[in-house]
């Protein structure tokens, strides 16, 4: 098990040597962690891992180098009430596409809690773009994901 740096969070990078006829090396999960400090109770010492914290395609990356998160970004959106259901697309670094879904009571108030909730999480220099839409789109297995990024197919191999 290694943890590789992604901005500020943890990628997980695992080798497992229990497949003899292909051995996967330094296989890149795509899964966020945060690492455990101290001792571990039985002493070997290896790196152990003290939670999961999202996927690496999952998290909103900042023109400053810092990752956001999937729980800070669902923060944001539910402290809007007229807001049913919200999804952030990330295709830049600078920039953001976020899909609203609204209703009708949605108003100028509503709208500037939003992007002041947003800007608290992800800073000032990055563009929001918003787009009101009817329904927001689920993944083929019939999930809804909050944050759906292209910056992750982007990142460079250890």
């Amino acid at each position: 098990l290694e943890l590789v740096k992604f901005g500020d969070a943890t990628e997980i990078v695992d080798t497992g040597l229990m497949n003899f006829g292909m051995p996967l090396l330094r296989y890149r999960t795509g899964d966020l962690a945060t690492a455990a400090t101290g001792p571990s109770a039985c002493g070997r010492g290896l790196p152990r891992l003290s939670e999961l914290t999202g996927r690496i395609d999952d998290v909103v990356r900042t023109p400053e180098g810092s990752t956001v998160g999937p729980a800070p970004m669902s923060l944001a959106f539910q402290k809007v009430s007229n807001l049913r259901r919200a999804q952030v697309h990330q295709d830049s670094v600078d920039r953001l596409c976020i899909l609203i879904e609204v209703t009708d009571d949605y108003g100028p108030q509503d709208q500037a809690m939003l992007e002041a909730e947003l800007r608290r999480r992800l800073g000032t220099s990055i563009v929001l773009d918003f787009e009101r839409v009817d329904t927001i789109p689920r993944t083929s297995g019939g999930k809804e994901r909050l944050v759906l990024s292209t910056l992750a197919s982007r990142r460079t191999t250890p």
